[in-house]
């Protein structure tokens, strides 16, 4: 998630002129509304139909069988002795419990379907490696690692989540849990985290894990949705976002070369760290003009990419848990929503007017959340493109909710990057909180770009902020991005010879 809704809220009641503020407790109502009426069990358990968002990378998948772009894999390292019995029917457990995790995916004459399956394979793939020394190891462990998280999923025919533990030695392992994106999404990584652990903990003690019932499955919601989305609220949520759809237009991106269908997601990634004195002026400034910390990161993203491309209107893609029911706390699904936040930025405007326009922008999306983006598709009707997300080229994040480590009684856990190196969108900018500062990243697709280029724009990027916490209301145009130019002189150089 980009954005804590308890920061939203306190934001939105500081922020709000009275007329705003208005519509603001009208919306609020229409949610507590909604919450009070329950999402009902559907009649048939077998099967439920696709959410919106699932229609979405089902119609990508059924273009490209093969892809691995949407893997969720999540690896860690295990010190201890390992009970492999004891996984095993943990994992049992947690599939049993998550209907989404037993689904497998059909087309039909009334649409695609997901059909619930009772026996699911939830056998975990053990592989023993032995090498002549440590080094070699680690390194085929390494190379495995990758391999074993870049496999496709059948959706056809399952399953939809693997478990895959490494064995280096008796008290050493790596654990890579791996889902397709169809049936999870950020939070049901720590989900299934927490339900493991727990699961794990009980097997140990030969007992039945005692979590509590959950109140609805997801296929439940997915139905709720649709029926919801089919009437009044759909139509509430379409009046906000179909004028803002107008201001929609393709970034104009420093690409080295063009998109085309023949563009792969293999991607790139520039690191950046703003230590702790940047981090706190960063957070100092965003106080100052009264905006969040994820409204002053995108605001002055928005300034460099106005500057690079002289557009006026700057439109990013963030992600929003889509949990709109206190119920869908604890499924494992795809409940993940993506936002359109489209800002004004002119040369005539200082930093902060451009922040108070991120603010309003930022405010009304995530206000606006239960619109799914692949109904904004549908209204907009761009032309489609596997290879790039429609509407948005960029997407933009603030992680500030830590997802739930595993704990597993008896064992010391380390994570352990072996993840997909793929980008799902031309270029993905992440950042997260820590106390050494703040950590983000610049991912990029491979085939458009040269890493020099986005090399060039992160240190443009962290320029611009540090021009901008020294002056907020310097304007646009005004604010140093470029690095200061090294000036000799002639006598410089008479030096540098002699």
């Amino acid at each position: 998630m980009s954005m804590d809704r308890q920061e939203l809220l306190q934001d939105k009641l500081r922020a709000l002129s009275p007329a705003q503020r208005q519509l603001f407790l009208e919306a609020v109502g229409e949610r507590l509304k909604a919450q009070r009426v329950k999402i009902p069990r559907r009649k048939n358990n077998e099967r439920f139909s696709l959410s919106f968002s699932q229609r979405r990378l089902w119609y990508i998948y059924q273009l490209n069988p093969a892809s691995t772009m949407y893997n969720m894999p999540e690896c860690v390292r295990l010190h201890g002795p390992l009970n492999l019995e004891v996984f095993q029917q943990a994992f049992k457990d947690v599939v049993a419990r998550h209907e989404s995790l037993r689904v497998t995916f059909h087309n039909t004459a009334q649409g695609p379907v997901q059909v619930v399956r009772e026996n699911n394979d939830c056998t975990i793939e053990l592989i023993e490696l032995s090498e002549p020394d440590s080094d070699a190891l680690e390194a085929r462990a390494r190379e495995l690692l990758f391999e074993i998280s870049d496999r496709p999923f059948d959706l056809h025919h399952g399953p939809v989540v693997r478990l895959s533990l490494v064995r280096l030695a008796a008290d050493h392992h790596f654990l890579l849990i791996n889902m397709h994106h169809i049936v999870s999404d950020g939070w049901s990584m720590g989900v299934f985290a927490r339900d493991f652990s727990a699961c794990v903990a009980a097997r140990m003690l030969d007992k039945q894990p005692d979590l509590p019932p959950l109140e609805v499955g997801f296929g439940d919601f997915v139905e709720w949705q649709i029926d919801r989305l089919d009437g009044p609220a759909m139509a509430r949520q379409m009046a906000y976002w179909q004028p803002r759809l107008k201001l929609v237009e393709d970034l104009v991106l420093p690409f080295d070369r063009l998109p085309s269908p023949s563009t792969t997601e293999q991607g790139g990634f520039e690191y950046m760290l703003f230590d702790r004195a940047l981090a706190d002026g960063i957070n100092a400034c965003a106080r100052e003009c009264s905006v969040t910390l994820y409204m002053m990161l995108l605001a002055a993203f928005c300034v460099v990419m106005h500057r690079q491309s002289l557009q006026s209107s700057i439109t990013v893609g963030s992600p929003t848990a889509g949990r709109v029911r206190a119920e869908t706390e604890d499924l494992i699904g795809f409940f993940a929503n993506t936002l359109l936040i489209t800002s004004a930025v002119q040369p005539q405007m200082s930093f902060r007017e451009v922040a108070h326009a991120v603010r309003e922008s930022a405010l009304g999306a995530f206000n606006h959340d239960e619109m799914p983006f692949e109904k904004l598709v549908e209204t907009l009707r761009p032309d489609r493109d596997a290879a790039r997300s429609p509407l948005f080229q960029v997407m933009f994040i603030l992680q500030n909710t830590q997802k739930p480590p595993l704990h597993l009684p008896g064992l010391v856990i380390e994570p352990f990057a072996a993840g997909s190196l793929s980008v799902k969108f031309d270029m993905l900018i992440e950042f997260y909180e820590s106390p050494e500062g703040i950590t983000g990243w610049l991912g990029y697709r491979r085939d458009l770009f040269d890493a020099r280029t986005c090399k060039r724009l992160a240190d443009h990027y962290q320029r611009l902020l540090v021009s901008i916490i020294a002056d907020p209301d310097q304007l646009v145009s005004e604010l140093a991005m470029e690095a200061e130019p090294v000036v000799t002189t002639f006598n410089d150089d008479l030096d540098a010879e002699f």
